[in-house]
């Protein structure tokens, strides 16, 4: 019997059962063959769908954190001893790097484009903010330039990572298809709109909670607050007496809300990271079959106009919001129709299969080249 070859995922920020790290990527290796670790750090050690989940221990202050964690990370690293490693934060650059050192295929999962995104972070001083931009761009660069491959979770960032390493692919965050076999029909819906992920200014959460206000409907909530001060704010806000709260749910639980709700709300502030981005939210919600209101970026507009699948709003401007969830509430069959549409978009382009292939089809060059 032939030996499975062994991958390594590494995390040291996200859950050990983030959806594109665990459910997609990890799963999807694990069912084609390959032998998956998986390691993160303060979580729990345990084996999932083939996944073997391994936790480390990490210093939880930023000084020793900066210290003493690529150590801890390294060593554990090559005690797995993979073929494969693909790593998913940027504080692990340099871990990778080591790891390419030792000889090993290392890939870079770019979930984020950071130096685009740091334009925009408030803690960061505003007048810094291009230096420390650039700066990172740089760094970023000079890292992936000497690693096996690259990921990035967005077209748009392909062609900037492209420049300094060729094998650079995008793996998109298309839903998984198996998760919405179970979508019920349009009249057994709610009267109600939802938004599933991280809740924050910048994803536009104060406009969100206005439009609800005006239009005065049911409004399903689920994920988790960028801050205590920022929940407590919101639950002030006049849309929250219409709001359901559903906190951070798993993944049958955000299935559940989906297919509660007859419209999904992608209005994200138009934020220099957000308008190359596609956002996976917008997917789930089609793949759900009801129609989304999202932001009016040109690469939104065009998935949305393309599909027939829903409405394009200023997202700095609740009355619109509010208008366009009146609109589809008043107009049931346009709307359902819509969901239908999407829905298909996403059965036929927009879903994981299509992203799972061109990961193994990427771990077979890499394979046949070292």
């Amino acid at each position: 019997m032939l030996r499975k070859i062994k991958v390594c995922h590494i995390t040291t920020l996200h859950p050990a059962q983030d959806t594109r790290i665990f459910h997609k990527q990890c799963v999807s290796l694990a069912a084609n063959g390959f032998d998956v670790k998986l390691i993160v750090a303060n979580q729990k050690s345990e084996t999932a769908k083939g996944v073997d989940i391994i936790n480390i221990h990490i210093p939880k202050s930023r000084k020793e954190r900066i210290l003493k964690a690529s150590k801890i990370v390294l060593q554990k690293a090559l005690e797995v001893d993979a073929a494969i490693y693909q790593f998913h934060d940027p504080e692990l650059l340099l871990v990778g790097l080591k790891l390419r050192k030792h000889g090993k295929i290392v890939i870079y999962d770019a979930h984020e484009d950071v130096p685009m995104q740091m334009l925009s972070k408030p803690w960061i001083p505003k007048l810094i903010r291009p230096i420390s931009s650039t700066a990172f761009r740089q760094y970023e660069n000079r890292c992936a330039a000497k690693l096996s491959a690259v990921i990035v979770a967005n077209p748009s960032t392909v062609a900037r990572f492209k420049t300094v390493n060729e094998n650079t692919i995008d793996i998109c965050n298309y839903p998984i298809l198996s998760e919405f076999k179970q979508n019920p029909s349009w009249e057994d819906r709610e009267e109600a709109v939802c938004y599933i992920g991280r809740i924050d200014a910048a994803r536009g959460i104060h406009n969100m909670i206005d439009a609800i206000s005006l239009c005065q409907s049911k409004f399903h909530l689920a994920g988790w607050f960028g801050s205590d001060d920022l929940k407590n704010e919101v639950k002030k806000s006049a849309g929250w007496q219409f709001t359901e709260f559903h906190g951070m749910l798993g993944r049958g639980g955000v299935q559940n809300v989906l297919s509660r709700s007859k419209i999904g709300l992608v209005t994200l502030r138009p934020l220099p990271n957000y308008k190359l981005a596609l956002a996976v939210k917008m997917f789930e919600y089609m793949g759900a079959g009801i129609p989304i209101i999202a932001s009016n970026f040109e690469l939104w507009k065009d998935i949305v106009d393309r599909h027939q699948c829903g409405l394009i709003v200023d997202p700095e401007k609740p009355s619109e919001i509010a208008r366009a969830i009146q609109y589809l509430l008043q107009n049931q069959q346009e709307a359902a129709e819509m969901g239908l549409r999407g829905q298909a978009a996403v059965h036929e382009i927009y879903n994981w299969k299509t992203q799972e292939q061109k990961l193994l089809q990427l771990y077979e060059r890499l394979l046949e080249r070292r």
